[in-house]
């Protein structure tokens, strides 16, 4: 990350009125772990007193919230003079960044800091010499920064891990209603064999079952995408763009190549024709036991060229519908 800030003088210790908001070299010497802290993480054997003022655009200020920080010093335990003693409560606390400003072929190893609640445009620069002396500057003079972004991969990591255990659950939620699935599926056969009336009791059973089973895959679904627009988001500042960017299908004969078809959408859809299956089966159930008269050897043909013809729908369907849908189409 790089920006350029022009350099300011809030004023010396001397200068300031009671009033005014008490200079870094002052809340230095009440906070003497700050100094430490500083020194530790950076590794320098010295700490010039005060800090370099930079006036930046407020993106900059912005931009550097996405950055990992090299320390942050919380709010709580910072002490400030007693009429001013609100102000780390204020604040929140800080970030240091680690970086390095230049100022015509001079450059200096520097802490760049913001509050947490920020100052509107305002950075503070940190370095274990005066930066004022070494770059010679003068107020309004431009000094150029530049910060080794070290961005925040947890959440990365994070998303990306959730989105594969999002994946993995779509299944094993599958395979538990399955199991119930086939389960009704069999005992309704058997029952059907003796034309036990609890075999209305089973397709019932399957038929909550494939409802239920359809809604949780859209579920799934939905989850799946959530946290994959999540890995979308935050990985340029990570790996780059790789999960975003879809490659190009490798045509390899009409028969068996590749297609952009979606698992999880097909899944769905399966779903949603068992509910067909077992709506269709809980009909001919009440029919068979409330008015068995209208089951006829015509309404028997009727019926079965009527399925047919609706799982045949149902296959131009899955075929034209259940296409994967591009990344850049999604809004992702």
């Amino acid at each position: 990350m790089f920006f350029t800030g022009r350099f300011f003088v809030r004023g010396s210790a001397a200068q300031r009125s009671p009033t005014q908001a008490p200079s870094e070299s002052q809340i230095q010497q009440l906070n003497p772990k700050r100094k430490s802290a500083i020194l530790n993480v950076t590794g320098w054997k010295t700490l010039a007193d005060g800090s370099l003022n930079l006036h930046v655009d407020d993106a900059v200020v912005e931009a550097l919230a996405s950055l990992r920080p090299a320390l942050e010093e919380p709010g709580e335990g910072i002490v400030y003079p007693p009429s001013h003693e609100g102000v780390p409560k204020m604040r929140k606390g800080y970030w240091y960044y680690a970086g390095t400003a230049r100022k015509g072929d001079k450059a200096q190893p520097v802490l760049v800091r913001r509050a947490i609640v920020p100052l509107p445009g305002v950075v503070e620069l940190f370095a274990a010499v005066s930066l004022t002396d070494t770059f010679k500057l003068v107020p309004g003079d431009s000094v150029w920064v530049e910060i080794a972004a070290q961005y925040d991969d947890k959440a990365f990591e994070t998303a990306l891990a959730t989105r594969n255990l999002e994946i993995g659950l779509f299944w094993q939620r599958s395979l538990f209603f399955w199991g119930f699935i086939g389960a009704a599926f069999v005992g309704h056969a058997a029952l059907r064999k003796s034309e036990s009336n609890l075999s209305l009791v089973l397709a019932c059973f399957g038929l909550v079952c494939s409802v239920a089973w359809s809604l949780v895959n859209r579920g799934s679904k939905y989850w799946q995408e959530s946290w994959e627009a999540k890995v979308d988001r935050l990985e340029d500042k990570v790996t780059g763009p790789l999960f975003k960017v879809e490659e190009a299908r490798q045509k390899k004969g009409w028969w068996l190549s590749a297609r952009r078809y979606s698992v999880s959408k097909l899944t769905i859809a399966l779903a949603d024709y068992t509910i067909l299956v077992w709506t269709a089966l809980v009909a001919w159930e009440c029919l068979r036991i409330f008015t068995p008269n209208i089951i006829t050897a015509q309404f028997k043909l009727w019926a079965a060229g009527s399925y047919v013809a609706i799982s045949l729908v149902v296959c131009i369907l899955l075929i034209g519908k259940g296409r994967s849908t591009s990344r850049s189409a999604s809004g992702r």
